[in-house]
């Protein structure tokens, strides 16, 4: 589906299928978009691979059981920051898969949402993962091995996403 912004990119052109019957399809007629300033092949694949650990890493910190899970000031951020981390991995494989020119569509989405959304992500891992450091100053005897597990993979996290957006904050995307 095509939004309002990029319909003039489009257009409907008629096509005979082999069963002869006519078909529309959507035609990009705009123009080709490239990144600017270019990434490195080796800079893609970093970021998809930050994004993907940044990924596995939100998963494997729910999984285990938990005390600071129950407290609100840590968990809210963290469960928060699954739309900002889920956000940066398909913008990531998006990047990987982009070729050096491309349509608009592709373009801004990777150069509009790769640093909003790791910087989103940074922020609230930092602040769950500041939660359960002021949790554990004052609650420690209370800590189960969860915790430590749960603060790991937070920091993680934080580690990845603040490194994707280092690499990514300039990325603009530019007509050719």
């Amino acid at each position: 589906m095509i939004s309002r912004k990029y319909l003039k990119d489009y257009r409907v052109e008629d096509k005979i299928s082999l069963g002869g019957q006519v078909r529309q399809a959507a035609v990009y007629i705009g123009k080709a978009h490239t990144l600017s300033p270019s990434v490195p092949e080796r800079d893609k694949h970093l970021v998809f691979y930050l994004t993907v650990l940044s990924g596995l890493a939100y998963i494997a910190a729910l999984i285990p059981v938990t005390y600071a899970s129950r407290l609100i000031y840590v968990i809210l951020p963290f469960v928060v920051s699954a739309l900002p981390v889920f956000f940066m991995v398909g913008t990531a494989v998006a990047l990987l898969r982009a070729k050096e020119t491309m349509e608009r569509k592709t373009a801004e989405m990777i150069a509009n949402r790769l640093p909003p959304s790791s910087l989103f992500a940074a922020i609230l891992t930092a602040a769950s993962f500041l939660g359960l450091i002021i949790n554990a100053a004052v609650l420690r005897p209370r800590l189960l091995t969860g915790d430590y597990i749960f603060g790991a993979f937070s920091f993680i996290l934080f580690l990845a996403s603040a490194a994707v957006f280092a690499k990514c904050r300039r990325i603009r995307a530019a007509a050719l």
